[in-house]
């Protein structure tokens, strides 16, 4: 969770031996989403969506940034998953990533129909089946000035994980 990704060193001191997994997505895409849906109804005024996607990629390069160097400074080994590559090939992303934290991969794993779903998720449509399209919508809408916005504010991070604009 982003949450845990900024916490690193505290959960390395709790948990020394841990292996990390990290999961990123498109920040071209998710920073669009984020700016064009109406999330902003608690602001006193709504920015201008250059604005909005300004806040929206800079929290995602912080973020990674952050995430990033401690795992640098920890001299720990992780592994990145891009969410685009997972749900292309749930089982070999999976496998991958089952090998990393020394698991055996089973393919129960993999999200099916029979599977109660899981405590906490309010959608079933985003649980099974596994839906190739998530992105496109987004990015499809997003123009070029936009992405050279996100661009500009990821400032290279992006490009660390696979992303170009």
């Amino acid at each position: 969770s982003q949450t845990f990704s900024l916490k690193l060193p505290l959960l390395y001191e709790i948990f020394p031996d841990a292996k990390v997994v990290v999961q990123v997505r498109d920040p071209y895409v998710l920073c669009w989403r984020e700016a064009t849906h109406d999330n902003y109804q608690y602001w006193r005024k709504k920015p201008s969506l250059e604005r909005r996607l300004e806040l929206a990629a800079q929290q995602w390069r912080n973020t990674y940034r952050t995430l990033s160097e401690d795992l640098e400074s920890l001299g720990k080994d992780a592994i990145s998953i891009k969410f685009e590559d997972l749900i292309a090939d749930p089982k070999g992303e999976l496998r991958r990533a089952a090998a990393h934290v020394q698991l055996d991969y089973h393919d129960d794993m993999i999200p099916r129909e029979h599977h109660t779903l899981p405590l906490g998720s309010g959608e079933a449509f985003k649980w099974y089946p596994i839906r190739s399209d998530v992105n496109q919508k987004y990015e499809e809408e997003m123009t070029e000035e936009a992405r050279s916005i996100v661009s500009r504010e990821l400032d290279g991070i992006g490009e660390r994980y696979g992303y170009r604009p």
